[in-house]
């Protein structure tokens, strides 16, 4: 059926306005407002996603002082990493907003994509994998079979899989089993939304409404407060790589890297040690292992 165009002289905006129940549309913002000032009470929280935010910033404006896409030193591989990072810190960025909005569900599904494409881009940086691998590219650059391109890329991807997260990675057995519980949880949302799903159990057990609005536990926010640490700290981990070796060493980036480092590795062990979650463990083992960059690491490629 085509699409039937408003071919009256009334503007649209004049003919739908009619319908719009402000009350309605006030309720929304209300509940989003009421959820906001609940998961703020997160200050902790919010003094580690502040000071990640600084320091990402600082680096970024300090690249674009100094370099630009152009210059010769440039690589191209430094700009795949370079590009990759700074949409990590975009999708973060995103997800909290969506979290603290009252929507911590589906934030949690985009955590999933930065997850996954922090371990790609940790690959890349240790040459476990090309630039190329990754997207696909095989030896003809000019080859763009979509088919091809997308089963290089999953082949890539269990390659990138069994080296940083399963049985090639080195890590202990009750990490990578705690690793595959994280894995678990990001589709359960992202494939059928079933996490979302969890806020009708009330009224289909007619304990309450059917809602829609947001509407806030610590249960829910939880979830998404300690994947969104934790995947904060793999790209945390990225970030030095974004400084060229022209850059002179900055002695205050490192102090603020390492105690921002420090910060992220109390929080999973606080998870751990005061809330009893092994997956705490599991996290600094993760990071600690397969992300082994510091405040003066380089990209080497």
């Amino acid at each position: 059926m085509g699409t039937r165009m408003n071919t009256s002289e009334e503007p649209i905006e004049s003919i739908l306005a009619q319908f719009v129940n402000v009350h309605h549309l006030n309720t929304v913002t209300d509940a989003e407002n009421a959820f906001r000032a609940r998961a703020e009470a997160f200050k902790g929280y919010g003094s580690i996603c502040d000071s990640f935010r600084s320091l990402f910033i600082n680096c970024v404006l300090t690249l674009n002082q100094e370099t630009s896409a152009n210059d010769p030193q440039v690589s191209r591989d430094y700009l795949w990493v370079l590009l990759r990072v700074t949409d990590n810190f975009h999708w973060l960025s995103a997800a909290e907003r969506q979290a603290f909005a009252g929507y911590p569900f589906p934030a949690l599904s985009q955590l999933r994509n930065i997850f996954d494409s922090a371990v790609l881009t940790a690959a890349v940086a240790q040459r476990i994998v090309t630039p190329a691998e990754v997207d696909g590219v095989g030896a003809d650059p000019k080859e763009r079979d979509p088919a091809l391109v997308r089963k290089r890329r999953k082949q890539t991807e269990r390659r990138v899989d069994d080296e940083m997260l399963g049985p090639l990675s080195g890590l202990s057995p009750e990490t990578r089993t705690q690793l595959e519980k994280i894995n678990d949880l990001f589709d359960l949302e992202t494939h059928g939304h079933r996490l979302t799903a969890t806020r009708a159990n009330e009224w289909l057990l007619g304990q309450g409404p059917l809602r829609v609005l947001p509407h806030y536990t610590e249960l829910q926010f939880g979830a998404f407060l300690c994947r969104h640490i934790e995947t904060m700290w793999m790209v945390h981990r990225l970030l030095p790589l974004l400084r060229l070796p022209s850059l002179a060493s900055n002695g205050a980036f490192k102090r603020h890297w390492d105690a921002l480092d420090e910060q992220f590795n109390r929080s999973s062990l606080g998870l751990a040690e005061q809330v009893g979650k092994p997956v705490g463990y599991a996290i600094i083992e993760f990071v600690t292992t397969k992300f082994p960059f510091g405040a003066e690491s380089r990209l080497s490629l």
